[in-house]
C-alpha cells in the first residue's frame, strides 16, 4: 500500500516546549511517549549523500535484517530497503510535497517508515537542526554519541564508531530507542 505521511506544512511548527499529547500534527513524528520531532527539510542536512547500509533491527524477540540504499539531496530523501531474501521491505521518498512510502505488512510499528525517517534525522542531521526539531526532549551530543533525554531519562541513545572522525555515514553505529523498545545496529558506507 502506498500512503502519504507528514506533509511538511510551512508554519506548522509547535513551540519547543510543547509536550505531544492527543492528536499529533502531520509534520510531527512521535519518537517516545511525550517526545516527538518536527520533521525538518531534507536540505537541512546541508549536504548530499549516497550511502549503502546493512541494518539489523531488534524488536521484542524478533530480529529484522535489511540492506538500505539511501540518496539524499537538498530536495529529496530516498530510501529503499530490501530484506535478507532480496525482497523490497520498504521505500520512502521525502520531498517538499510530503513523505510517500510503501512498507511490507510484516514490519512492526516501531520500524514503520515515518519512524525510520525520524531516526535518520536524529542520527544524521546537524545537531542544531535536531535540537530545534525536538518536542518534549533534549538532545545531548558528542562526536561519537547522541541521546535524547526526556524527564531526566534517556529515551534514545546512539553510539557511533565512524571510519573517519565526524563522519557517521561511514562506519558502524548502535541506536536504541529505550522508550519504544527497539535497537538497531547499522553498518554504513558512503558512496562517493
Amino acid at each position: 500500500m502506498v500512503f502519504a505521511l507528514l506533509p511538511l506544512v510551512a508554519g506548522c511548527v509547535p513551540p519547543r516546549s510543547t509536550v505531544v499529547e492527543g492528536p499529533i500534527p502531520e509534520n510531527v513524528v512521535q519518537v517516545a511517549p511525550k517526545t516527538a520531532i518536527v520533521m525538518p527539510r531534507p536540505r537541512d542536512l546541508a549536504r548530499s549523500i549516497n550511502a549503502v547500509q546493512h541494518v539489523t533491527a531488534h524488536y521484542g524477540n524478533q530480529t529484522f535484517v535489511f540492506d538500505n540504499r539511501i540518496s539524499i539531496t537538498p530536495d529529496r530523501v530516498r530510501l529503499v530497503s530490501l530484506d535478507s531474501s532480496g525482497n523490497q521491505a520498504m521505500t520512502i521518498t521525502w520531498t517538499s510535497g510530503g513523505v510517500y512510502s510503501e512498507a511490507a505488512a510484516w514490519i512492526p510499528e516501531p520500524l514503520r517508515p515515518e519512524k525510520i525517517l525520524a531516526d535518520m534525522v536524529i542520527l544524521y542531521w546537524p545537531e542544531e537542526s535536531v535540537r530545534i526539531a525536538l518536542i518534549g526532549g533534549t538532545l545531548h551530543a558528542a562526536p561519537e554519541h547522541r541521546s535524547v533525554v526526556a524527564d531526566g531519562q534517556d529515551v534514545i541513545r546512539a553510539a557511533f564508531n565512524p571510519l573517519r572522525a565526524g563522519d557517521p555515514w561511514s562506519g558502524s553505529l548502535h541506536y536504541e530507542n529505550v522508550a519504544l523498545g527497539y535497537a538497531v545496529d547499522i553498518q554504513s558506507r558512503e558512496q562517493r
